[in-house]
């Protein structure tokens, strides 16, 4: 069935007029139909033709792209493999755009080289000349780094491997147990260095339990040098048995240090005080003229606390308010406070003596200070305190130390060197608080 093209009405077979329209009908509207068909396909054809074209040409771009990219990264590998770093530095700083490609390439690389050295193929200087050689290459310094750091822990690794091996053979296994323990495990000698070791370790044992009978049989005869000095021998070691030498060392010490001192102990607080042989159980100046150092240790509530009293006696009260150290003419001077507190760190005190006035000055020294800060002592106070101590601790070894007690304003000075049984008391009082604490 037809119809009219201007009307849409229904049209007879021959009909060349419209009988609705009137319109003439000059051609077949089926066949001008067809002929708008072939005309739109005609349009088409061109556009689809452009369309191809454009993704033809998309294709090959993106193709000879990543073929350049291809041809780059495997100019970049030959250059390595022929160790042209010259070459491959080039290429490298002149596509830093395809960088995380050419970095991968040198990490491969580079884990090849790591492997010839591990098993003796490059040596230590031949592996380290391509961190030299493409150092050029900035972005490749973290890369070069990191390799730069294995290599030489390998080195050290299989250095250590030898000389462990070596004092293994002269029986020295001290030095020997140092030195295995530092091969790592990517050491090709790593599993003969752990056999090495094992063996080491129960050598060892051995020696550590006959120097434990040889250091506790010197202890008991009160060679504390000679067992302290054989101790020195094995005290790096990082073994029990070494730590229980240690401990019975530092006992048996503390044990004849004790055999110096007087011990006094308050039957109703129960504290105690631990006072060198050649004083009493209280504080006593003679006459007038006479000048006391006097170390002492007190026991109260679990803790220690290394005490000095340095005082005069003279026939006037001088009211010193600063002591001036001079240790080996390196002079030191502490202000004295005056006041009073329960337990002071630093403290003056004033009494009637023999004839005269007695002043000292008290300071006390401990870890419980740095602890417990509900002792009723001020931080300023522990400072001094802490720093004479370390200044009576140098006055041991020292050739001369001299003290003097300065008084106040036109009340003069009183000077006094320790002697040779002070320095003694000091360094027997501060060995055995180290102990005790």
């Amino acid at each position: 069935m037809n119809y009219c093209r201007y009307c849409g009405a229904e049209l007879e077979t021959e009909a060349n007029n419209c009988e609705k329209c009137g319109k003439e009908l000059s051609i077949n509207t089926n066949e001008e139909e067809k002929k708008q068909e072939n005309n739109r396909k005609n349009i088409n054809i061109p556009k689809l033709a452009a369309g191809v074209i454009v993704l033809l040409l998309i294709g090959a771009a993106v193709f000879f792209f990543l073929f350049d990219e291809e041809r780059i990264a495997r100019a970049y590998e030959r250059a390595l493999n022929d160790e042209d770093y010259e070459q491959a530095v080039d290429i490298y700083n002149e596509n830093e755009e395809l960088s995380e490609i050419l970095e991968e390439s040198t990490d491969k690389f580079l884990e090849e080289k790591y492997d010839n050295y591990k098993e003796g193929e490059y040596s230590y200087e031949e592996t380290l000349k391509i961190v030299d050689a493409l150092g050029e290459a900035s972005g490749l310094k973290s890369i070069l780094d990191d390799f730069e750091n294995e290599v030489n822990d390998l080195k050290d690794s299989k250095e250590a491997f030898a000389a462990g091996k070596k004092s293994f053979g002269k029986d020295d296994f001290l030095n020997a147990y140092d030195s295995l323990n530092n091969v790592i495990q990517d050491d090709p000698n790593y599993d003969e260095a752990q056999n090495l070791l094992k063996k080491t370790e129960e050598e060892i044992d051995n020696i550590l339990s006959k120097s434990k009978d040889e250091i506790e049989e010197l202890a008991s005869q009160g060679e504390i040098d000679k067992a302290e000095s054989k101790y020195n021998e094995i005290k790096e070691i990082d073994n029990e048995k070494v730590a229980e030498i240690d401990e019975m060392i530092q006992e048996a010490k503390k044990e004849q240090l004790l055999t110096k001192f007087n011990v006094y102990e308050d039957e109703v607080k129960g504290d105690k005080k631990y006072v060198p042989e050649s004083f009493g159980e209280e504080v006593h100046f003679g006459g007038v003229g006479e000048r006391k150092i006097r170390p002492q240790i007190s026991e109260r509530n679990g803790n220690y606390y290394f005490e000095c009293i340095m005082g005069i006696s003279v026939d006037r009260g001088i009211h010193f308010d600063r002591l001036v150290f001079n240790v080996d003419d390196e002079v030191e001077e502490f202000e004295i406070p005056s006041r009073f507190s329960d337990a002071p760190a630093f403290e003056k005190v004033t009494e009637i003596a023999l004839g005269g006035v007695m002043e000292a000055v008290i300071f006390q020294h401990s870890p419980a200070f740095d602890i417990d800060l509900d002792l009723g002592v001020s931080m300023d106070d522990t400072e001094k305190a802490s720093q004479i101590y370390e200044l009576l601790k140098d006055a041991i070894d020292s050739e001369t130390t001299k003290l003097r007690f300065q008084g106040r304003s036109g009340k003069g000075n009183v000077d006094y060197t320790l002697t040779n049984a002070d320095k003694e008391n000091l360094e027997n009082t501060i060995e055995l608080f180290k102990l005790l604490k």
